[in-house]
């Protein structure tokens, strides 16, 4: 059992290594990233100046938007090399290290915040990663992350029909508000909350890369679904592509 698990995390680092190569990949658009990033300090209690921990930082595009809110202190990490590599080529100033989600190398109480940015999905059971996340956290510290909603039509035709070409590696799981919910709540988190909170569109390269540049440019049209679902706010909150889930310690 614990080889098939090491294995997995070996698909994952390779996998993620040879998309962080180059400028890395742009799933979000930027004004996506900022607005996840704006939400996220909304839902801080007011610390100043705030420790903040990014679990898998990937190529570091919310790093460099987690940085922009005056002196505080941000750490990343991620499982590949090559990511830590051009998070810290981005953001020199943040320090970024070679990590394990399960098992983080720092002491109980570490951070005022945690930010895992499209990360939950990809176990297949969170609850040793929501474990530690909360051991980091000081009291009353935040846990955010965002990963697609299961709920929404198109986040699971492409993860789900399109599979590996949506680049996705295959042990990856979309999980529902109701489980997301219930596992963080299992764990001991306090004041949860699971929604599909704010609007998050895709980059047109995004879908080009996943699919070819003609039907990347028609399935781009799914933005507009999102605009559309969010018109209508009891619809978006269950069926917006990404789940954003918060709790406090």
């Amino acid at each position: 059992m614990l080889e098939e698990y090491s294995q997995i995390k070996k698909i994952e680092k390779v996998a993620f290594s040879s998309w962080s190569k180059g400028d890395g990949w742009k799933t979000f658009t930027a004004k996506t990233t900022s607005r996840v990033v704006d939400f996220f300090y909304s839902k801080v209690e007011s610390r100043k100046p705030l420790s903040i921990l990014e679990v898998g930082c990937g190529t570091g595009d919310h790093t460099h938007y987690l940085l922009k809110n005056g002196n505080n202190r941000v750490v990343a990490c991620d499982l590949s090399e090559s990511c830590v590599r051009a998070t810290k080529s981005k953001s020199p100033e943040v320090l970024v290290l070679v990590a394990d989600a399960e098992f983080l190398p720092f002491q109980e109480g570490s951070f005022h915040a945690v930010f895992l940015g499209s990360l939950l999905h990809h176990f297949s059971d969170i609850t040793q990663i929501l474990k530690e996340c909360k051991r980091v956290l000081g009291n009353r510290g935040l846990f955010f992350a965002f990963d697609p909603n299961r709920d929404n039509p198109i986040i699971y035709f492409y993860r789900v029909i399109l599979g590996s070409r949506a680049m996705k590696t295959d042990n990856e799981v979309l999980y529902s508000r109701k489980q997301l919910t219930r596992s963080i709540r299992d764990v001991g988190f306090k004041e949860w909350e699971v929604d599909a909170a704010i609007p998050i569109y895709f980059t047109r390269e995004y879908y080009s890369q996943c699919l070819g540049s003609f039907m990347g440019h028609i399935v781009y049209l799914c933005n507009f679904f999102e605009r559309l679902v969010f018109t209508f706010h009891g619809i978006g909150k269950y069926t917006g592509s990404f789940l954003i889930s918060r709790a406090k310690k």
